[in-house]
């Protein structure tokens, strides 16, 4: 089978990319043919990783195509990603002959499935992530053209939090498991040894990151060992700002690193934070699946309790309040008390292999009543 997903993909940073990209491999290791279609060498440099060519070119079964990078001037000036990789996608697909359109996120990616599907008559999957559903379905942003993307796909992918969204839309719905990290790269180190903690943010620092809730982080520190070290693996246009906040010592900074290298730098990391303040609609997140897998201690810290039913390993989250930075700390230090890693690896009850065996038994079942 030919499956050619559209979608972010590295270069990108961010959860859809990482999650297009473990697929993707999963989907070439069971035998597909994985073509995979982004504009993400279009993106600002604050959200590009760099150095990852090399290894993506070198990823056996899956092929990368990037859309046109440059375009003719003209007045309004944009960047027509969504009319790039409509192109993109015919092109492969005449050269491939593609079985199946499997899509990342709904603005531009699901659209552009849809209209590639529309064209060729190649059926397509919608996927989406948590911000697409907040911005787009919600505040009903491109409302005629997105419902009928929706209404027309083969099936859309979504969880139990979400599914309702596309009920009244689309009755194909499928449920399952947003992601589940690789055990074969995702697994805990042995127990760490006691001495300096290292806490970790992975993520973006833009204009507003105070509504992340990483103000409450800085404040925090003030609180803990001096010898304890702070890491930030991320960009962003709102990075030199927030470096201002430190009082003293600077934290230590690292660029976004490459979807294959985070669970090297979870291994080496002692906390890492996930925060959900001020997040438009609960989303799953990657990160705090894969610190998991990785036997690292996760600080959930947001205005309320995330539904942490499907989690193994849950002595491992520490989930608080955004409240008082006294409190965070406190929470901190009265944790290392205990040392707890997961011996498996397996963070949620849905293991690796079920999570591939559903998406492949949907591309399959998809691809044969398009026939």
């Amino acid at each position: 089978m030919k499956v050619c997903i559209i979608s972010k993909f590295p270069p990108l940073e961010g959860g859809i990319a990482a999650k297009t990209y473990w697929l993707a491999r999963a989907y070439a290791d069971a035998g597909l043919e994985v073509h995979v279609i982004s504009n993400s060498n279009t993106a600002e440099k604050e959200y590009r990783i760099e150095g990852c060519y090399p290894h993506i070119n070198k990823i056996p079964g899956v092929i990368l195509h990037e859309v046109e990078k440059s375009f003719p001037w003209h007045i309004p000036e944009e960047k027509h990603s969504l009319a790039k990789l409509v192109d993109k996608f015919l092109e492969v697909h005449s050269e491939h002959l593609i079985n199946i359109i499997d899509t990342g996120y709904l603005v531009p990616y699901g659209i552009a499935g849809y209209l590639g599907s529309r064209i060729t008559g190649i059926p397509y999957i919608i996927r989406h992530g948590g911000s697409d559903i907040a911005k787009f379905l919600r505040q009903g942003h491109l409302p005629y053209l997105l419902h009928e993307a929706i209404k027309n796909a083969n099936i859309v992918i979504s969880d139990e939090e979400n599914a309702k969204h596309f009920g009244g839309i689309n009755d194909r719905i499928e449920i399952i498991q947003p992601y589940v990290p690789d055990p074969k790269f995702f697994f805990p180190t042995t127990l760490r040894e006691s001495g300096p903690k290292q806490l970790a943010f992975i993520g973006k620092i833009n204009w507003h990151w105070e509504r992340k809730g990483l103000d409450l982080i800085v404040k925090a520190l003030q609180y803990l060992p001096s010898d304890w070290k702070f890491k930030i693996i991320g960009q962003g246009l709102g990075m030199t700002r927030f470096l201002e906040t430190f009082p003293d010592q600077k934290p230590l900074l690292s660029p976004f690193v490459p979807q294959w290298e985070v669970p090297h730098a979870l291994r080496k990391s002692d906390f890492i934070f996930c925060l959900s303040v001020d997040e438009p609609i609960p989303s799953f997140s990657n990160i705090l699946t894969e610190a998991l897998s990785c036997g690292v201690k996760v600080v959930l810290l947001g205005p309320t309790r995330p539904n942490l039913k499907n989690f193994r390993n849950i002595e491992n989250i520490i989930v608080l309040p955004y409240s008082k930075a006294t409190q965070i700390a406190k929470a901190l230090l009265e944790s290392i008390e205990y040392e707890h890693v997961n011996a498996n690896g397996d963070a949620l009850l849905d293991d690796f292999a079920a999570y591939i065996s559903d998406n492949i038994r949907i591309l399959a079942q998809v691809a044969t009543n398009a026939i």
